[in-house]
């Protein structure tokens, strides 16, 4: 495939050097299944090892830096779309041409836009993945609310307002997610709120 901008050669382990974790079912002891998906996992936050698991950890390390990094990963962006492709029905002329677009927004303005499947199979898959949330066996009925063409407050305000409705259905809880403009430097939608709607407390006397 010619490319604009040459992506970085993409390292393979063999999958003879690296062990597979074995899971075994505790309802059933006799079947055991060996996992090599963990593999292609980045470090993050807590870090585990074979011997020792840190994922129950209420608060891992993080970055909290303020600053905008404005790099690529170009080698997550050509895994990104490795998966992407190999979950759809799309021919490789359509896959070359879309990655060439791609890297060339990415050569030209340091970013790039999803398509709406795209950004669909991104969030429901991240949630998928999420190995500490209970709730991501729904995460194949994630509904995406897409707010990346907002400009104003107010627009910000009404996609959250119908992110809430659709969610909370009276009651009978929906999986849904808002996805509002990427952050730029000096530009960026912000919410405050560590959640959208918090219980509120009130002080007693134990006595």
């Amino acid at each position: 495939m010619e490319a604009l901008f040459k992506m970085p050669a993409r390292t393979r382990t063999s999958p003879c050097a690296v062990e597979p974790a074995s899971l075994t079912n505790v309802q059933e002891p006799q079947n055991v299944l060996f996992d090599t998906l963990h593999h292609k996992a980045h470090q993050a936050g807590a870090v585990c090892s074979n011997s020792v698991c840190q994922g129950s950890i209420l608060q891992p390390k993080s970055d909290t830096s303020s600053q905008f990094d404005e790099k690529v990963n170009f080698a997550d962006v050509q895994d990104f779309y490795d998966q992407y492709y190999s979950s759809r029905s799309i021919s490789e002329e359509e896959q070359t041409k879309r990655l060439d677009e791609v890297i060339a927004s990415i050569k030209s303005t340091n970013q790039y836009d999803m398509t709406k499947d795209e950004l669909e199979f991104g969030v429901t898959t991240a949630w998928r993945n999420a190995p500490r949330c209970i709730g991501r066996i729904q995460w194949s009925k994630l509904k995406l609310f897409d707010g990346r063409l907002i400009q104003s407050t107010r627009e910000m305000f009404e996609l959250i307002c119908e992110h809430i409705e659709y969610a909370t259905n009276y009651g009978n809880i929906r999986s849904a997610i808002a996805v509002f403009p990427s952050r730029q430097s000096g530009i960026e939608c912000r919410i405050w709120n560590g959640e959208y709607i918090s219980y509120a407390g009130f002080e007693v006397s134990l006595e």
